[in-house]
């Protein structure tokens, strides 16, 4: 099944310093699927697993979209709106973002090419208010089909009723609530905290809760959610929605049984300050079939544990065979802010852009320094006192640290522009890369060659005068803070 992935290389970062974020610039913008197919032919697979890494990304639509009309320490608030009877119409079910959720497994029958019935697989929990159904659209046209649910006092889906069975439907769609563990993305566009999300722990008809765990030091949610910012909710991806949350839906393979510690499965394991293995079990011993932990199985039904964005995960295939994924996803066009973990902490990431990158372009030149919010050089491989990244190739960790002494104390990045190579066979020569820049010190109307006797409703050139050294012919020039007034028909403005 198809689920939104990219595939990069792991590393995680361990810092010597408190939380703090750091941003990198934008590197591509570029948008896809991926497949990657993962093989083990070991004699005894579960002792030589094959390792892969992965991360969660954003997928389908929003269920939400709207600005923010107020923000508190914790929460966010939205307006309602009216419909044509001018009843109002709130944004939200109160309670189905709640923590404590659940997301039942429902399975839709046909009746004909429409939908006859949805059976509950798993009734869920810790619904207070019954949560709004979402069925697949058809094969064919556009006659979808609605349901509605019930709860019982205990917060389970209790029964589904169909509403309208639609038509058009070959096969049998998938059946979905809008519940359990969500992200609210911040998509102001422009902003520098563009594209970050915070998870949702809570929520009535117009407000959300935000777990602000993840807020660096000296930050607040009111300097990152400001009023009237636009803001998207999207379903988190958990280990059931991008894994599968039944047998069918599984690429994976199960354990063979329920509570076996994950004998004859592949596991997934996720970071929490140490590796926590999890592998789909089917059901068995008073337990429904899903997601556990393999050491861990008190811990119950783990579907619905959050895999946020940019956090990398591992796939074992601990199985013999080829286990073939299909990722889709996106790669954003936004610059990119990651929170560095506290002192003497550490997490695993993945490439946040889904492309190539270089490790110089991973922490920005800026950030490097000594100071508790800044990443710290090292004067060796085993300055125990410097910050480090560890990368995953294979099953080898190799470990890096920047130098010390080597331009760790820069406060704004160099930048240059080029032309094209004049160099033999067209390649570039010193004079084809310019750091040339200065302060604007005059805008005048002037001739394609400069010249400056030519009326200025006449002239298509300007002449730009700059304090510094000026590029040379054939360079592109970037003007920064520039302002001013349209022309106006009279051409005197």
């Amino acid at each position: 099944m198809n689920k939104s992935l990219l595939v990069k290389s792991i590393f995680t970062f361990s810092f010597l310093l408190p939380s703090m974020l750091c941003s990198a610039p934008n590197v591509a913008g570029i948008s896809g699927s991926i497949q990657k197919t993962i093989s083990n032919t070991a004699s005894n697979p579960a002792k030589a697993p094959v390792f892969t890494v992965v991360s969660a990304g954003l997928s389908g639509d929003a269920v939400f979209t709207g600005q923010v009309s107020s923000v508190t320490s914790t929460t966010i608030n939205f307006e309602s709106s009216s419909d044509t009877s001018e009843t109002t119409v709130n944004p939200f079910v109160s309670g189905v973002f709640n923590t404590a959720v659940k997301n039942p497994i429902l399975t839709p029958s046909l009746t004909g090419s429409g939908v006859g019935s949805i059976s509950i697989t798993y009734a869920g929990a810790g619904f207070s208010t019954a949560p709004e159904i979402i069925i697949d659209y058809p094969t064919s046209g556009d006659d979808q089909a609605t349901a509605t649910a019930s709860i019982n006092g205990s917060g389970e889906i209790s029964s589904i009723s169909i509403t309208s069975a639609g038509s058009g439907y070959s096969s049998a769609p998938t059946a979905t609530v809008v519940g359990g563990p969500h992200f609210v993305k911040l998509t102001e566009s422009g902003d520098d905290d563009e594209g970050r999300v915070f998870l949702i722990t809570d929520n009535n008809a117009t407000r959300l809760t935000l777990d602000i765990s993840r807020l660096a030091n000296g930050e607040t949610l009111q300097n990152v959610l400001q009023t009237d910012f636009s803001v998207d909710v999207f379903a988190a991806p958990t280990l059931g929605s991008v894994f599968g949350r039944t047998s069918s839906d599984l690429d994976l393979s199960p354990a063979s049984a329920n509570g076996s510690g994950g004998a004859g499965a592949d596991f997934i394991y996720l970071y929490y300050g140490a590796y926590y293995s999890f592998c789909f079990m089917p059901a068995g011993s008073g337990r429904v079939a899903g997601w556990y932990s393999t050491s861990y199985i008190g811990w119950g039904l783990q579907n619905d544990v959050v895999l946020y964005p940019d956090e990398a995960f591992i796939v074992s295939k601990r199985t013999n065979g080829s286990l073939t994924l299909d990722f889709d996803g996106a790669a954003s066009t936004a610059d990119k802010k990651m929170q560095l973990p506290a002192l003497d902490g550490a997490f695993v990431m993945n490439n946040p852009y889904g492309t190539d990158m270089i490790l110089g372009e991973l922490v920005p030149s800026k950030v490097f320094g000594t100071s508790a919010l800044e990443f710290k050089p090292g004067s060796g491989d085993t300055d125990t006192a410097a910050d480090q990244l560890f990368f995953l190739d294979g099953s080898v960790w190799s470990q890096f640290y920047y130098k010390s002494g080597v331009n760790d104390g820069v406060t704004v990045t160099a930048t240059a522009t080029a032309r094209a190579g004049t160099a033999g066979s067209q390649g570039l020569a010193n004079a084809d890369v310019s750091l040339s820049s200065g302060n604007i010190t005059n805008l005048q109307s002037c001739t394609a060659s400069g010249g400056l006797s030519v009326d200025h409703n006449d002239s298509n050139h300007t002449l730009v005068t700059i304090s510094g050294t000026a590029p040379l012919a054939g360079f592109d020039i970037t003007f920064d803070g520039l302002f001013g007034f349209k022309l106006n028909d009279n051409g005197d403005k």
